[in-house]
Parts: C-alpha cells; structure tokens; sequence
C-alpha cells in the first residue's frame, strides 16, 4: 500500500545519499591524493550512486502510481453531504 511504498522512497533515498557521500568524499581524496583510490574504485562509486539514483526514481514512480489508482478509484459526490446509504450491485453473467 501507499505507506509502504512512501517508506520505500525514503529508504532509497537514503541509500542514494550514502552512495553520494561515499563517491564525492572519493573524488575529494583522489583529487588531494592520487593515488588513495583506484581508478576501478572510482568507478565502482560512480556505479553505485547511479544504480541508487534509478532505484530512487523506481519507487517514487511506484508511488505515484499507487496515488494515481487510489485517485482513479476514489468516488466523490457531486455536492457536499452525508452518505446515507450505500448499495453495491454485483451483476455476474
């Protein structure tokens, strides 16, 4: 449901901002110190905060599609009021 799906979000975007702390403060060490990280170190960081990046945009894509259908599926009336009664008709065949 839609509160699983928020907290989805906020994990990813966690993880995206751990994969862009841990690339920029690679790039920051590589530049003062050329040989502290690999080059494939480097590369692996940028990897890693791209797949976090899309896994971000993933779950917010699923959330919104999740407050699309709840939309889609909610019934207003037309003018402010009081439900009295409601009756679901099933025709089957």
């Amino acid at each position: 449901g839609r509160p699983a799906a928020a907290r989805r979000v906020k994990e990813a975007g966690g993880s995206r901002a751990k994969a862009r702390d841990k690339l920029e403060r690679g790039e920051r060490l590589a530049d003062v110190n050329k040989g502290a990280l690999s080059v494939q170190d480097l590369v692996n960081r940028r990897f890693d905060a791209a797949i976090a990046e899309t896994a971000l945009e993933t779950k917010r894509a699923g959330l919104e599609q999740i407050n699309q259908e709840i939309e889609i599926r909610t019934v207003r009336a037309l003018v402010p009021g009081r439900v009295l009664n409601v009756r679901i008709v099933l025709m089957i065949g």
